[in-house]
């Protein structure tokens, strides 16, 4: 928005058209408009970023950008700020500024750390990957050239389950993956990895398969003209967005409860194969009774070392987890009708709680029926080392591989506003200076939180980082509230 509109704006302000306040009053209606059409995840305002043709006049405009989302305080539009190295630092300040008043916009993205990405998994040029974007909850695309829709799911945790439960989910009503073994059956921990990783495969090519259906079926109803016309390319080539006429067509697989999935990976690998603390038999039984009986094997499988504490052994099992399953979404490109590219976003919204409701207890020491894990991020309240050890950790996994990935940060408002030249903006240029793609930072108090449950009448407007998307507190269900209270604060 800022480089569409940068130059009316300037051009208007210098002949007097109007001023600073009058331009934020135009804003603020525009933005109560997407606000009422309540489309949570699809309202989303650009601002920054390499490759724009007017970069000075864009910026003042998105100084007042910034303001609006500061004064309106709402959960749309998601304003997104990519940065890049040589941006003037007053947008940047403006943005902590925003961010330190409980205002969850705008997120950060970094340029440089995304485009070499982008290259890779879309397969284009640096020139064509300057115009990125994300969409929906965070999923990578490129304006006006090319789709990349998020139109399936896969349940790491419920993989793992059909994995070691003979194919089935933990009630044994449901099949999950198309293998018989259970368990008891792998002699070792790499026999559990390769049948976990060959059910990650199948699953993937399912779902690739039904989004080129999806496709196949649209095309052949509907001509999608308006869309047609957006995209570069339909119209000279006489075809639609999704019949070969954009540059490219693709789709991406919503992925939820990684983490929660390497955790178990690992409690598994420690507890089973290299320490043999918990049989096989145990630990399946301990799990499909939701631990109720069996606290001490639940208590073991709690102490195991987590992801998030910048420790090498859970952190090497989210990488192997976050490169396979990455991998093998990526290998799909190009295989079925409508999907010139493929690949996973791990982005999260509130369904890493829709999801946990059906997935069993897991090995993390997780009970059934409970939140996943969120995006990338460690299991709430895991990561216990301090914000360095949980930075240190997030940068661990692959960023070239993936169509997107959120990574939530919560702050106290004291650490935010008190400490920001000495700790926020050392801890930010260090996590973006390090290869770092993407913040969605949540400033606020915990007691904010529980007051918020408690009286939820008095709190109407505190809104918070669900994942991919920003949500008013006391409008969300019980297990995404606890999701985000226990999710750690810095």
């Amino acid at each position: 928005m800022d480089d569409y509109l940068g130059p009316y704006y300037v051009r208007d302000k210098e002949n007097g058209v109007l001023d600073d306040e009058e331009a934020i009053r135009l804003l603020t209606s525009f933005w109560r408009l997407m606000i009422v059409k309540e489309q949570v995840t699809d309202d989303r305002v650009i601002i920054g970023g390499l490759g724009r043709k007017h970069p000075k006049e864009a910026d003042q405009l998105a100084m007042a950008i910034m303001e609006v989302s500061r004064r309106v305080r709402d959960i749309v539009p998601q304003l997104t700020l990519r940065m890049y190295q040589g941006m003037d630092p007053k947008l940047y300040q403006k943005a902590l500024d925003c961010l330190g008043e409980g205002v969850t916009y705008p997120m950060l993205y970094q340029d440089e750390n995304i485009i070499p990405g982008i290259q890779k998994v879309f397969g284009i040029s640096y020139e064509e990957a300057l115009g990125w974007m994300p969409l929906g909850c965070g999923e990578f695309t490129i304006d006006h050239r090319i789709i990349a829709s998020p139109n399936s799911i896969l349940n790491l945790p419920n993989v793992l389950w059909g994995t070691i439960n003979g194919g089935y989910d933990a009630t044994g009503q449901y099949r999950l993956t198309p293998n018989n073994t259970t368990l008891a059956d792998y002699e070792s921990f790499e026999e559990l990895w390769q049948a976990y990783c060959r059910n990650i495969e199948f699953l993937s090519d399912v779902s690739a398969r039904n989004h080129s259906r999806g496709y196949a079926i649209i095309a052949g109803d509907m001509s999608l003209n308006l869309h047609n016309l957006l995209y570069d390319g339909c119209l000279d080539a006489g075809k639609s967005v999704i019949s070969g006429g954009t540059v490219k067509c693709g789709g991406s697989d919503e992925i939820y409860g990684l983490v929660t999935c390497s955790d178990s990976l690992y409690a598994i690998k420690k507890c089973v194969y290299d320490e043999q603390k918990i049989s096989k038999e145990i630990l399946l039984a301990a799990l499909k009774a939701d631990f109720n009986g069996y606290e001490e094997v639940r208590t073991m499988l709690l102490d195991v070392d987590k992801f998030g504490n910048d420790l090498d052994g859970p952190d090497e099992m989210m990488q192997a987890v976050h490169e396979q399953v990455s991998f093998a979404t990526m290998a799909l490109s190009g295989k079925y009708f409508g999907l010139d590219c493929f690949g996973m976003v791990n982005i999260n919204n509130r369904d890493n709680a829709t999801h946990g409701r059906y997935t069993g207890a897991t090995p993390d020491g997780r009970r059934a029926g409970t939140y996943l894990s969120n995006a990338n991020n460690p299991t709430s309240g895991m990561d216990k080392n301090g914000v360095t050890a949980f930075i240190n950790s997030l940068l661990k996994a692959r960023n070239d591989i993936h169509f997107g990935v959120v990574q939530n940060m919560k702050f106290s408002k004291d650490t935010f506003n008190r400490m920001r030249d000495t700790v926020i903006i050392p801890v930010l240029d260090s996590y973006f200076g390090r290869g770092g793609t993407q913040a969605m930072i949540n400033v606020l108090g915990r007691e904010d939180l529980e007051n918020a449950r408690k009286e939820p009448e008095k709190y109407a407007n505190l809104i918070v980082r669900v994942g991919g998307f920003s949500a008013r507190y006391v409008e969300l269900s019980d297990e995404v509230q606890m999701d985000i209270l226990n999710r750690t604060l810095n």
